[in-house]
This record gives structure tokens, sequence and C-alpha cells, in this order.
């Protein structure tokens, strides 16, 4: 630029664009020539960001990760797994709600089918194997890692409680499961192949492991070392085995919800990790909030404003060195211009729930925690609960149709049994029993089941099943009552108790029909005088009972049981020895005779069809007799 040039006149390169000076500009036409320029564009503008496709709108869920790990030739998911089981250990609701699944799932069990010989079989088998712990270390693993491994460790099993079984098959039966030892699945690899149905598993061997299997200590270490193949325990003993195949007919495997294609169940935990992570990540944040408070600083204030005196510099510099030392007791003396005060966080603000409750409805949604979540209306949980209770189940059958049963059924082939036993769990109900235990006592009433399944079906809810069930309980019954047993203490239908039932009062009672003692069916049988003489034979034979009794026990007069007894005896001669009843009542007392299990079905059945007490079916039934 040359002296005298002014600064509009010059031409600006900028970039390799040559902008024309303030004189060369038309700015008329130029702001003419932008508005028509731009126009177009400005009419065709739109919002992109609201209809445009993303191209990573799933990004998130691309990036999960999957849980399963291949090294080149074997697949496994242990590092999942093991955060899995780091959750149990640490974070409660996790570790309660696996252990409630689990206690819940592992009821008792039962044997149905078979023989008596393969059921007593079967049951020492289960008692060989400590059945109850097999079964808790199964739940808890099934709800924990969803991959359950056992190894089974076989022997002898001895039968010489089954006489039959003996003389066929000798005292003992060999090559018998006798011991299952679960296994850690973070250890378990499976070779890779395109199908993962009949897999080829490896458990990943530490160096503690083979120090055991080199030199065992214990019996378990001595039998899984001889139950490898004769390449493997060479192996073992002269180089370093990273991989020990398990032997397919030893191994039990049962997944939690595994598709053919999967190498390893999803463990039921692992969809949840990262909400327990974000709330343990919480909760440390909290922590480390409260340990502030411990470092809170004390704020002085000295002095006051310029034209009210100003600040003074050397108390400023006292304060300092008095509140410098951390001596237990200082003493300050100011005037009013001197102002203390603690400065502490709002912790009121900072440590509060509302940041929890989303992460915790979610934890629990995807647990189904249903017994953890206090807010729920009860339609709701009602519908879980039965959620809950199809769960369990599941593994319930999982454990019986893909490990028990089939175990029971190998069993039974070793000593060609043909009647198989099955094993069945006790039903898990959490509804109000009252109703069902009345509807089992009804059903004891009118002989349907026996005392002794009344009893199970009260403590169990399980009733027979079968035909040979029902007629085996019955068949013991009548042994039982034909020896005394399950007589009654109170005379009478206690079935059909007089008075109104319950909740009726107020409730105009409905007209009946009285009709005559042993005025049903059978009344056109039985003679009015048949009758009374009946009733007077016994009146006679219960006051001569009465006059003995007296004699015999030197009582003046019989309390409320005693008087039932008497007349359980007066009902028994009348039955028995109606006729001749003066040969019998002197020595009743000391040689009782009940009433047989024949007569006193007819006598039961006289009780139901006219609605009458025991007595007077009984004079009912004699007077029909003779």
């Amino acid at each position: 630029m040359t002296k005298g040039t002014k600064l509009s006149d010059l031409n600006y390169e900028i970039g390799g664009l040559i902008l024309p000076s303030s004189k060369e500009t038309d700015y008329k036409n130029l702001l003419y020539t932008q508005a028509n320029d731009f126009q177009p564009e400005t009419l065709k503008r739109r919002n992109k960001a609201g209809s445009g496709l993303r191209t990573d709108r799933f990004i998130n869920i691309e990036n999960s990760e999957t849980p399963f790990d291949f090294d080149g030739t074997s697949l496994g998911a242990a590092n999942k797994i093991e955060l899995c089981q780091k959750a149990y250990y640490n974070f409660g609701l996790l570790r309660n709600t696996i252990d409630i699944m689990s206690e819940l799932a592992n009821s008792q069990i039962f044997i149905e089918k078979g023989d008596k010989n393969t059921r007593h079989l079967v049951k020492n088998w289960l008692k060989a194997i400590n059945i109850w712990k097999v079964k808790d270390q199964f739940f808890r693993e099934y709800f924990r890692s969803g991959n359950v491994f056992f190894y089974s460790f076989k022997g002898k099993i001895d039968i010489n409680s089954s006489n039959k079984l003996k003389e066929i098959y000798g005292k003992e039966i060999e090559d018998i499961p006798l011991r299952y030892i679960l296994l850690n699945p973070a250890d378990i690899r499976v070779t890779a192949s395109s199908s993962f149905v009949e897999a080829d598993y490896h458990k990943v061997l530490n160096y503690y492991e083979l120090s055991r299997l080199r030199h065992p200590k214990t019996e378990i270490d001595k039998k899984t070392f001889e139950s490898l193949p004769k390449e493997i325990q060479e192996q073992i003993q002269t180089e370093m085995v990273p991989y020990l195949r398990l032997e397919p007919s030893n191994l039990n495997v049962i997944f939690y919800k595994k598709q053919d294609y999967e190498p390893f169940a999803i463990p039921f935990a692992w969809p949840v990790l990262e909400d327990i992570n974000a709330k343990i990540e919480l909760k440390r944040i909290d922590m480390a909030v409260a340990r502030t408070a411990e470092r809170a600083l004390l704020l002085i204030t000295a002095g006051a404003k310029e034209e009210d005196g100003g600040v003074n510099p050397k108390t400023i510099s006292q304060l300092q060195s008095l509140f410098s030392s951390e001596s237990v007791i200082r003493t300050l003396i100011a005037d009013y211009t001197v102002k203390g005060q603690w400065i502490l966080p709002d912790l009121n603000k900072i440590l509060t729930e509302e940041k929890y409750k989303q992460i915790d409805k979610d934890i629990a949604t995807a647990l189904n925690a249903l017994f953890f979540n206090s807010e729920e209306k009860f339609a709701n949980i009602n519908i879980k609960v039965q959620v809950f209770i199809e769960r369990l189940n599941e593994a319930r059958n999982a454990f019986l149709e893909e490990f028990l049963n089939p175990e029971i059924e190998n069993l039974c082939k070793k000593v060609r049994a043909q009647n198989v036993p099955v094993i069945k769990f006790e039903n898990i109900s959490l509804k109000d029993e009252v109703q069902y235990i009345r509807v089992f006592t009804r059903m004891a009433e009118l002989g349907i089941i026996t005392p002794d399944q009344l009893m199970e079906a009260i403590d169990n809810g399980r009733l027979p099943s079968t035909s040979e069930q029902i007629e085996e309980g019955q068949q013991k019954f009548i042994e039982q009552k034909e020896k005394g047993y399950f007589r009654p203490l109170i005379s009478g239908n206690v079935g059909n108790e007089g008075g109104r039932p319950a909740g009726t009062d107020g409730v105009p009672q409905t007209t009946k029909n009285i009709s005559p003692l042993g005025g049903g069916q059978s009344n056109a049988n039985i003679h009015q005088s048949d009758l009374n003489k009946s009733i007077l034979l016994y009146n006679k034979i219960l006051n001569s009972l009465e006059t003995i009794a007296k004699e015999k026990f030197s009582v003046d007069n019989f309390d409320n049981n005693q008087e039932e007894m008497i007349s359980l005896a007066a009902r028994s001669i009348l039955v028995n020895n109606g006729n001749n009843y003066k040969d019998v009542v002197n020595k009743y007392f000391d040689d009782p005779k009940f009433i047989s299990e024949k007569n006193q079905l007819e006598i039961d059945e006289l009780m139901l069809e006219h609605n009458i007490n025991e007595t007077q079916a009984c004079i009912l039934y004699y007077a029909k007799k003779n």
C-alpha cells in the first residue's frame, strides 16, 4: 500500500478469494442479490433430525456383551458367571431372592409307582447319595448361574434288605452312582462345534487341583483320579494338563433355559448386573459425601464496613493463628463485630432415596422379587405369585426330568426291574389351607380316605392318586378297626351335628317332615313292637352294666367319659349278644368285645340313611336282625 492510498480503495485477498474494495461494491444490488439467492433455501428448510433415519439408533444394543468367550478351540462363560457369583455374595436383594427361590423349590419328595421292592431300593439309594444336599445345591446353582454340572462317583449298593432282589442279583449291585459333586461352572469349557446338543465338556485345572490329583489326600481325590482314563492319568503325572475332559457317563448337565445353539445357559442375574453396579456406585458416592461432613469448615467473620470501622488486619491474623491449632478447648473473646458459623453441606438434599427408586424398581422387576416390594397392590402380587410358583415348578421339573428320574431308570436297568418308580415333589401352595383341610376331613368322615391318609393330606396336601394306594390304605384300615382301633369316643353321627349352620342366624327355618325312628326305606320290614322290644333290651343291658360298674369300680356317679364307655359297651353287647346278654354282662369289663367290622359298616349305613346317632342305629339294627 503506497502513501496516500485509502484503505477503502484496496482489494483484499483471503484464501484465494479477492474481495472488492468499498468503492467497487454496489451494496444495494448486493443486498438484493443475497435476498434473492437465499430466499429459495429458506423456503425449503425442514427439521431433518425429526424425520431422518439414524444410522446408530441401536448402538447401545449392538455394543452390549454376550456372556460367552471363545479362545479359538473352546467356549466358556467364566468371567460372566464369576460376576454373577460376586453379585450373589455382595448384593443382598439378589442373594435373598435366589435363596428364597431355592428354599421354596427344595420341598419334600415322594415315590410313586413301582413295586414294593423297587421302591425300597430307590429309597435306600436316595439315602446313600444324600438327596437333600443334592437338591439344595442344585436349586441354588440353577438360579444363580443357570449351569449345573454334577459329576458322579460310582460304587456298590447293598440290597440285603430286599430278599427278592438278593436272590436274583446277589448281595450287591455294582457300578451305581453313590456320590454327586457339584462342579463350578466357571471352570467348565465346551469344545466348539456347530451344535451343542451333545457337547464335549472340559474342566479347567489350576495348579492346586493338579497337585491334589497327583498326590491324592482324601478318598474323593483318589476316586476322582481313578475315574479318569489311563492316558489322562499319565498326562497328569508327567506334564501340565490345562483341561481335563469330563467323562460323559459320569457327568449330568442341567441348564436354565438354554438353546441348542448356545454353549451355556445365561445366568439368571446377568441382565440385572448393570443396574446392580449402578446402585453400588451411587451408594459409594453417598458414602463419600457423608465422609466430607467430618471436614466441615468454621467460618469466622470479623470487622465491619469501612465507614463503620473497617477490618483490622491484626485481628484477622490473630484469629487465623488461634484456629490453626487443633487444641480441644479454645476460648474466643471478641466484641459484637465477630461472627462464627459452621459451613456444612446440606445432606438432606444430597443423601435422598429419590435417585434409588427407579434403579430399585428395575432390579426388583428383573428379579421378580415380589417378597421385597411393599408398594405393590394385592392384585398385582397375586399374579406375580402365580408366575413365581410356575418358575419354581419349572426348576423342579428340570431336576426330576433331566436328572433324578433318569438316574433312577438307570438304577432299575441295572437290576432289570420292570416297574420303575417315579419321584415327585410335594406341591407348593401359598393359598389358605383351611378350606382344603375341611374337604379332607369330610372325605375321612365319609370313609373315602383313611385316618393315615387324612393326616398325610393335612400335612402335605397329598391324596392317594392310584387305585393300588386306595385299596392298600382301606385294607390296612379294616385290619386296624377289627383290632378295635379308631373307635369314636362320642356316639352319634359327627358329620351331621344338630343346630343351625354357621352364619344362618335370623333366617326362617324351612318346614321339615319328622319321621319316626327307622322310618326310612327299611321301615316296612320292622314292626313297631319289635322296635319297642329292642329299646327295652338296650335299657336293660345299660342298667345292668351301670350296676356292675358301680360295684366293680366303687363309684356312685359317672362322669361323661365313663358314661360314654358304658354306652359303648351296651351297644356292643346288644349287637353281638342281645339274646344272651345276661351271660356276657358280668364278664364284659374283664373281656370286652367290640362290634365287628361287618356289623359296624351296616350300622354306619343306618346312621347315614336315617340321620340318627350310633345308639339309635344299634337299636334299629337289632330290631331288623331279630
